[in-house]
Formats: C-alpha cells, structure tokens, sequence
C-alpha cells in the first residue's frame, strides 16, 4: 500500500494536523501524541502516519477511497452513510482527485 505515492503524499507530511479525520490532537493522542508539535519530527509523522493508514485500510477493508473519505470527512461520517463517500462536495471532489493521482502513478 505505501507504494502509493500519490496516496501517501496527500495523507502525511501532517497527516494528523488537518483534515476532519485528524488534528485537534485527537487523532495524535490516540496514537500516544501528546502535543501537535511532536508531529513536525518527521520521523513521528511518518510512523503514526503509516500506522493511522493501516488502521483505516483494517476499517474500511482496504478501500482506498473510504480511507481518503474518512481522512477528509472523518471516520463518522464515513459511518453514518452506510460505508459509502459521504456527499460533501468537498469531500468528494477529494477523493475522486487523489484516487486520479493513485490511479495515474
């Protein structure tokens, strides 16, 4: 899966500071990351980066485009609509444009 370049490039390099499915430090504390700042250590990025991709390829069964989903939108609202890309323009316009990148590489 990390062979994706397209793929991993749209999720770390601050993977948990922004998107609906991180920052807030919620999603750096459920990983053990205490402060946001911790997040700029590349090498920490890049582990609870990998780690935070392979629990959401576990929660959606490998469906890339649910895990760009719920990066974008959050897990929940992945949830909330029966497993399916919410229908949140911008999350949608997301997905298709970094499914494009992965489909491209």
């Amino acid at each position: 899966m990390l062979d994706g370049g397209a793929l991993v490039g749209a999720l770390l390099g601050g993977v948990l500071l922004d998107g609906a499915g991180g920052g807030g430090g919620g999603t750096g504390a459920r990983y053990g990351i205490e402060s946001d700042r911790d997040l700029l250590d590349p090498a920490v990025d890049i582990d609870i980066g990998t780690r935070y991709l392979r629990d959401r390829h576990e929660m959606f069964d490998g469906r890339i485009d649910l895990m760009l989903a719920a990066y974008n939108a959050g897990e929940g609202a992945v949830r909330r609509y029966g497993n399916r890309i919410p229908p949140y323009p911008e999350t949608q316009e997301y997905v298709q444009k970094i499914m494009g990148l992965y489909r491209d590489r």
